[in-house]
């Protein structure tokens, strides 16, 4: 993956046609993790519908790993659901 797709993506999320907005997030989550630190730059920025678009973006990345992460805990028999019930 190469830095200068992500950087043409994320002026992509400031594009006025939410369509080519939201193809141009979508391949963001896809790249997932190596995108995190321009999507937190940008999260962070000056543009507002840029850094609204970029922090749904981290926000659906980061809670996309949450979930893998627990899935392999349970898959690995690491968690009781039991107990994970209560802690909700």
């Amino acid at each position: 993956m190469a830095e200068n797709e992500i950087a043409a993506l994320l002026d992509l999320l400031d594009d006025e046609n939410r369509g080519v907005a939201a193809a141009a997030r979508g391949r963001l989550i896809s790249i997932g993790d190596r995108a995190l630190p321009a999507l937190e730059g940008a999260a962070g920025g000056d543009e507002a519908r840029r850094r609204v678009r970029a922090r749904r973006a981290v926000d659906e990345i980061l809670s996309a790993g949450a979930e893998r992460a627990f899935a392999d805990r349970l898959s690995a028999g690491e968690i009781d659901l039991e107990e994970a019930a209560l802690g909700l």
